[in-house]
């Protein structure tokens, strides 16, 4: 296989500078003809036949271009015929890297792998690109970006099992690679499932490292020396670790099932669940938690009774620079009940990022001088 990758890459290139002239008068048949070529390769009668018909020139022609075809080697003959059938020789040469590159990870050659990836990287500038795998692609050939995202999924493969042996590394790769799940779901049919070779990365070692059992300062401590990692959390015995640069998305972790990689709308659920009944569970009578996340351009509000407030764009915008919200409105009416109002610190706020900026920003805005109400903010107590 490598032996035949290398003779299409060489083609490609040859082609790339114009030194097959054969190629250039087979692409410049109609589809009659070149199906005409393609018989007499395998059935030489053919030429006679045609000639037969009354076309004894053009047979003669044509029988000469098949001749010279059948002279090559069998990779240059389907070579010739899928560029002249207009077939991109980009889209070729990326074909030939991803059926090497299955190849090698069914053969569990990861290195072999990752350096074909890193090739068709360097070449083409590879990149995960939000196409779904379609109708054309399963029924008449893969399209470049089909290509690109397939190889991408073999370099997660192969990264998976060569990244360095430290929690920092893996956590990288799982966060780049949640990243890009979304855009690569629709080819794990084709190209092979990455998250099978992604499990092994997070273990139970890992979960003490995050100390999310330990001190407040402790875990900042722990997720601050881990950039890829935003917060983590626990239900019962399955961790749940936020990672990732677009939304909360991550995975959860469970001793008995392993590793399971959660898209933003399953890990938003299991996050705003999970804060829902921290904040039921530690609000008392006379003590409020209140918990504020940013929803689109604006907020909701978490209350101890599980209750919730939405906040548009302007009304979240309003509290942040410290201006008072309708007498009328619900937060106002909640912030004039009685008890002491302390702002829940969620797992987001573990580490210095956007969640701890727009909390801060919120309990500010509720105790500025132009609001009458009073805030707190309640340490971590997750």
């Amino acid at each position: 296989m490598a032996t035949v990758r290398h003779q299409i890459k060489e083609l490609v290139e040859r082609a790339r500078q114009r030194q097959l002239p054969l190629l250039s008068i087979l692409s410049r048949k109609s589809p009659q003809e070149r199906a005409a070529i393609s018989r007499m390769i395998d059935d030489s009668s053919f030429q006679d036949a045609l000639a037969a018909r009354g076309f004894p020139r053009q047979a003669a022609e044509l029988g000469r271009i098949a001749r010279d075809i059948k002279n090559l080697p069998e990779v240059d003959q389907q070579f010739y015929f899928a560029v002249s059938n207009r077939l991109d020789l980009n889209q070729l040469s990326l074909y030939a890297d991803f059926l090497y590159g299955r190849i090698m990870v069914s053969h569990g050659e990861w290195q072999r792998a990752a350096d074909c990836v890193a090739e068709a990287k360097r070449a083409f500038a590879l990149q995960v690109r939000p196409v779904t795998f379609d109708e054309m692609d399963e029924h008449t050939y893969f399209s470049k970006e089909a290509l690109g995202n397939m190889l991408l999924i073999q370099d997660f493969q192969a990264r998976a099992h060569l990244i360095p042996n430290t929690l920092s590394d893996r956590a990288a790769l799982i966060s780049n690679f949640i990243d890009e799940r979304p855009a690569l779901l629709s080819y794990y049919e084709i190209a092979g499932d990455p998250e099978k070779d992604l499990a092994h990365l997070f273990r139970q070692e890992d979960v003490a490292q995050l100390e999310l059992d330990g001190e407040s300062w402790k875990r900042m401590a722990a997720l601050s020396n881990i950039s890829s990692i935003h917060g983590a959390f626990r239900t019962g015995d399955d961790l749940y670790v936020i990672m990732g640069t677009t939304g909360i998305s991550g995975v959860r972790y469970s001793s008995d099932e392993g590793i399971a990689f959660l898209g933003q709308d399953q890990m938003r659920n299991e996050f705003l669940h999970f804060c829902k009944t921290e904040i039921s569970q530690r609000s008392t009578t006379t003590l409020k938690l209140i918990g504020a996340f940013k929803s689109g351009d604006g907020a909701i509000v978490m209350l101890a009774d599980g209750s919730t407030i939405p906040l548009s764009k302007d009304e979240y915008r309003s509290i942040l620079v410290g201006e008072r919200l309708p007498d009328s409105h619900p937060l106002t009416s909640f912030m004039n009940s009685k008890g002491a109002k302390v702002l829940y610190s969620n797992p987001l706020m573990a580490k210095e990022g956007e969640a701890l900026v727009n909390s801060d920003a919120f309990a500010f805005g509720l105790y500025s001088r132009r609001s009458p109400h009073r805030m707190r903010v309640r340490p971590l107590t997750t």
